[in-house]
Order: C-alpha cells, then sequence, then structure tokens
C-alpha cells in the first residue's frame, strides 16, 4: 500500500533490520526522512545475519512485520507516522468492554532538533497497543509566527488524524461552516472544517521533550477548550518557557549564536554530551577573553555612528556575530570529525546543513515562543518526566513551573540528561512511564464512564 507524496519519501509501511543496538539509532537516523511508517528491529549482536539464532530473529521480524496493521490509516500531512503496528495485537487486560475505544494515540512533539535523529522514533517502538506519530516542523508549521498559531495548526493535523482512527468506518462528521469549536481556527486556512470534538476516535496523549513541551501545552490548552480530553507528557522541558535563549541547554548559560547552539545540540543528541559541554566552556571562556578586542572593534565601528542606544546595540550585535561566526566555522568541522561515526557516511556538506536546519529551526522556535507564556492552566493528567542526571536546581525549576501550570501533576525521574533519555538504553524505561500513565488514566476514565459520570 505504498503512496506517494514528495519526491524521495516513501509513505508506505518499511522495515528496516539492524545487525546490532549500536547500529539501532544511526539507521533510523539516516532513514527517518525517507520512510513515513519505518520500524527498525534488531537481529543479533553484530554477527552474521543469516545463520543460526540471528537468522531465526530476521525471519521472525519479517513474519511480524507482514502481518501488518489492523487498520491503513491515511498519511495526514506535517504528522509522521511511527511504530505504525504496534496497535495490531490487543492486550487482555486492555480489550475494551465499552464503548469507547481504548487504544490510544500519542503524538510526539520534538524540540530544536526536530526529531531528526530518530530518537523519538526509538521511544515510539516502546510503546505497545498504541498509535504513535510525530508532529513535524515543516515549511507550513515554520510559516508562522506565534507559538498560538503554530499550536493550533497541530491541534487540527491532531483531530484530522484522529478523524481517521475511529474503530468503524464512519468518519467525524464535518460541518460545511468555516469554523472550528472554541476558536480552534487555522488563520491560513480560509477554508477550515469543523470538526466535532465528541466524535473523537481514541484518547489523545500530547508527549513534548524539551522545548517541545510549550508547544505540546498550548496544544493542551487548546484541545482542553475544545472539550477534547487529553493528557499531557513533558520530558525535562518548561511548559511556561518564553522563548528565550534557553532551548535544550543548559539554564543560565551565555547564548552562543544559532550556528554554534544548533552544533552543540546535534552533540548532545548523538550522544556527545561530554563534547559539547567542553566546547560550550571553550567559546564562553574566549568570549570572556576576548572583551577588550570587542570594545576595540566596536569603537571602530561606531565612530561615524550617531550615539543613540539602538545603533550602538546594532554595532554591538554586529561584532559580536563576527566573532562568533569564526569560531563556529571551526566548532563545526570539530564536531563533524568527532561524530562521524555517528553520521552513517554523510558527507561534511551534508553535515553543514544539518547545521543550518538546526540553527534555523532553533531561531524560529525562540522567535515564535517570544511573549508567550500562557496565564492560564490545564486541568488535564499531566506527567512530568525529568532526567536523573540533570543538575538538581534544573529538576527542581521544572518541577515549580509544571506545577503551577498543570492541576493535576504527576512527577517521574528517568536515567539520563535531557537528550539521553530518549537514547536506545533509556528509552524503554521512559515508554513504560508513558506507557503506564496513559494506562492509568484510561482506567479511571473507563471507571467514571462505567459509573455514569
Amino acid at each position: 500500500g505504498s503512496q506517494r507524496g514528495l519526491a524521495g519519501f516513501f509513505e508506505g509501511r518499511a522495515l528496516i533490520i539492524a545487525g546490532s543496538e549500536e547500529r539501532e539509532a544511526p539507521l533510523m537516523w539516516c532513514a527517518n526522512p525517507f520512510l513515513g511508517d519505518l520500524t527498525v528491529q534488531v537481529a543479533g549482536d553484530g554477527a552474521e545475519l543469516y545463520v543460526g539464532d540471528a537468522a531465526a530473529a530476521v525471519v521472525a521480524a519479517i513474519t511480524d512485520f507482514l502481518s501488518g496493521p489492523v487498520q491503513d490509516r491515511q498519511p495526514v500531512p506535517g504528522l509522521l507516522a511511527l511504530a505504525g503496528n504496534s496497535a495490531r495485537v490487543a492486550e487482555p487486560e486492555t480489550a475494551s468492554t465499552l464503548a469507547l475505544p481504548d487504544v490510544p494515540c500519542v503524538y510526539l512533539i520534538p524540540g530544536c532538533d526536530g526529531g531528526e535523529f530518530g530518537h523519538l522514533a526509538t521511544l515510539a517502538q516502546g510503546f505497545t497497543n498504541c498509535n504513535t506519530c510525530q508532529l513535524e516542523f515543516d515549511e507550513e508549521a515554520m510559516r508562522r509566527t506565534s507559538l498560538s498559531d503554530v499550536a493550533t495548526l497541530f491541534a487540527r493535523r491532531v483531530l484530522q488524524d484522529q478523524s481517521q482512527s475511529q474503530p468503524t468506518n464512519e468518519q467525524l462528521a464535518v460541518t460545511d461552516e468555516a469554523t472550528v469549536p472554541n476558536g480552534l481556527h487555522d488563520s491560513e486556512e480560509e477554508d477550515s472544517e469543523e470538526l466535532r470534538p465528541r466524535d473523537l476516535g481514541r484518547k489523545v496523549v500530547l508527549v513534548g521533550h524539551v522545548t517541545g513541551a510549550s508547544l505540546a501545552f498550548e496544544m493542551a490548552m487548546q484541545l482542553q477548550e475544545a472539550d477534547v480530553e487529553v493528557a499531557l507528557v513533558v520530558i525535562q522541558g518548561e511548559v511556561a518557557w518564553s522563548g528565550g535563549p534557553v532551548p535544550d541547554r543548559c539554564f543560565s548559560a551565555s547564548w552562543l549564536g544559532s550556528t554554534c547552539e544548533a552544533t552543540l545540540l546535534i552533540a548532545r543528541c548523538l550522544g556527545a554530551a561530554d563534547f559539547a559541554s567542553k566546547e560550550a566552556n571553550s567559546l564562553w571562556q574566549l568570549q570572556e577573553e576576548d572583551t577588550h578586542e570587542l570594545k576595540g572593534q566596536l569603537h571602530v565601528a561606531c565612530q561615524s555612528a550617531y550615539d543613540g542606544s539602538e545603533r550602538l546595540a546594532e554595532c554591538t550585535g554586529e561584532i559580536v556575530r563576527s566573532a562568533l561566526e569564526k569560531a563556529s566555522k571551526k566548532l563545526v568541522m570539530k564536531a563533524y570529525w568527532k561524530l562521524s561515526e555517528h553520521l552513517s557516511g554523510l558527507s561534511v556538506d551534508g553535515f553543514k546543513s544539518l547545521v543550518q536546519r538546526t540553527a534555523k529551526r532553533i531561531d524560529w522556535m525562540m522567535e515564535v515562543g517570544a511573549d508567550s507564556c500562557s496565564l492560564e492552566t490545564f486541568d488535564g493528567p499531566t506527567l512530568l518526566v525529568l532526567a536523573k542526571d540533570c543538575p538538581s536546581e534544573e529538576l527542581e525549576h521544572l518541577r515549580t513551573i509544571t506545577s503551577l501550570y498543570c492541576t493535576s501533576l504527576n512527577v517521574v525521574e528517568v536515567p539520563g540528561d535531557r537528550h539521553g533519555v530518549l537514547s536506545v538504553e533509556n528509552s524503554p524505561n521512559l515508554a513504560a512511564e508513558i506507557q503506564d500513565f496513559a494506562r492509568q488514566w484510561m482506567r479511571e476514565k473507563k471507571q467514571r464512564h462505567s459509573s455514569g459520570f
């Protein structure tokens, strides 16, 4: 059932068999941009795949893959289907005895990395009996200029996907009016349709990772206002992040420019957190040592300029950016050689393109996040997942902030740092915590439904 989309993109189901766990994440990262519904299975431990136990594992993986999903779902633009076959076998404890479906839909919202490294796909493989999608920062999303507008677009994508998750052949009812419930209206869609929340096929769980948490929170608020039942999961993120220069990085650190920050973020995502920390410290120290030199350049640059504060700030920015630009070029190449074994043959130009995309996404997320701090609270169930390896003051800060904005809060801690929680080693623990949270929520809803509440 292949379907054609953009050139070079396959939207049907695909299986990649990795020869070892070390190859799983790189293969996922390389193939993810080209395959819409990808599953990666590990067979063997690096040995020959066609003999012995490894061969049996390969056969089992292919047989399992060919059994297919329970139902085919048409792709929704801006949604990347993950673990599309995860809902085909229902566990006895989740078998529905009610009209309400018991298979949740989990929507993953990445941070500034955009989910490009396959970590969210790895997390999705840890879920059972659920449909999982990743929301993408595509061109349509990046045309939006506020966090609220992006959340509205993503919320509509969720509703559209829900219309295809019906247990029957009926789709969600769509009215002729060009409106949506309670203001869930996308200003860029002139012919927006109304999707009635009461007809949703499955329960919605939004999962926001680091800076994606603020977007997930805004989506949850909008869906809550539209009377959609939704649960929220925040992974080491700040629901009230206001677009300041702290995306996916250490709190209160000096800003190094989007190119440097993007390079360091890529290093963290690919498991080189120590390298990123060392390079960041070197750049911060370089900034402090170059204070007098920068002041001298600034004096020359502004000699013929008027003394207005705006022009002074402009000149300052130009000089600082020039210094950071030189440092960033060196950093990009150092990072490329440091990470080369994790890049699966990616060329230097390809790596530079990756850095540019990530930097553009960082700049955009900071812009749309500016002045987006909400004054409202989310009343639905919320799970805050804290990374044990992050500084204790950061964990306490996230606990405090999240408790102010989420009235029904559960907190758990899992191994890893803000990006390491999604590693191959740690993602099973994270997936188990999220799934336990979702199942508990659904059990409570089933009990209330049975009691007539």
